[in-house]
């Protein structure tokens, strides 16, 4: 995922009522999430391929 995706996705993620993008570690593609309300990993809508359709 290139960092400008990655960028895109920690900023969808802190408009998202509830959530703030905490950490992006570009290098390993994982951004570190807090969440007022945690939810089941199984819950969670995976969002990279909106964005690779967008940059596209």
């Amino acid at each position: 995922m290139l960092p400008v995706s990655q960028t895109i996705l920690a900023n969808s993620i802190s408009l998202t009522p509830g959530t703030l993008s905490v950490e992006l570690d570009s290098e390993n593609q994982i951004i570190k999430v807090a969440a007022i309300s945690p939810r089941n990993k199984e819950d969670i809508i995976p969002f990279e391929p909106y964005i690779k359709k967008m940059l596209e």
